[in-house]
């Protein structure tokens, strides 16, 4: 009787951790998903060993009960609390937790990577409003020099110059238009 309770207290643990295991819905920040990780370390780290050890016992007590079971002549046990099915059912759930812990780790990749394209976009958009914004001082400076009476030759150059620190910005604003669907779609 108390092999039964407790082999079926340890079925209901497996079953309940292993059904935790299969769950894919992953909350969206990084953060979140550092936490179930580490939930996961944790699990495997402190829950695991100590459920492995149960699980020893359970079977100790089972092959004590065996030797009962053969002077009477019969297994009064259901078949899914015996060690076979105990064992089996153990496996399942090592199995989906290192293919849990697998996803996870892909997850936290992917959002480590989208976190890096949004932190670069952030720099080339404060980037491109500086320079657009020296580009603005820049030609407001030429105006009033044409307006002074600078030479064309000077004038020309000075657009030239112009054209060509906003073609270096066009670059970066392109290069942000290919980064941007990418965090979009996720």
């Amino acid at each position: 009787a108390a092999y039964t309770e407790h082999a079926a207290q340890h079925r209901a643990w497996l079953h309940e951790k292993c059904t935790l295991m299969q769950d894919r819905a992953f909350p969206s920040t990084l953060i979140e998903m550092k936490k179930l990780l580490g939930e996961s370390t944790r699990f495997r780290n402190e829950e695991v060993p100590v459920r492995q050890r149960e699980k020893q016992k359970l079977f100790h007590q089972y092959r004590e009960l065996e030797k009962y079971f053969e002077s009477v002549g019969e297994c009064d046990i259901e078949p899914t609390l015996r060690p076979e099915a105990l064992e089996q059912a153990w496996s399942r759930l090592m199995m989906a937790h290192q293919e849990r812990e697998r996803d996870l780790a892909d997850e936290i990749r992917r959002l480590e990577r989208l976190q890096r394209l949004a932190e670069k976009l952030h720099r080339d958009i404060k980037q491109t409003e500086s320079g657009l914004d020296n580009v603005e001082r820049h030609i407001e400076s030429e105006i009033r020099r044409v307006e002074r009476g600078v030479h064309p030759a000077e004038a020309k150059m000075a657009a030239e110059q112009i054209e060509q620190e906003l073609r270096s910005m066009e670059h970066t604003i392109q290069e942000m238009f290919q980064d941007s669907p990418a965090l979009r779609e996720g």
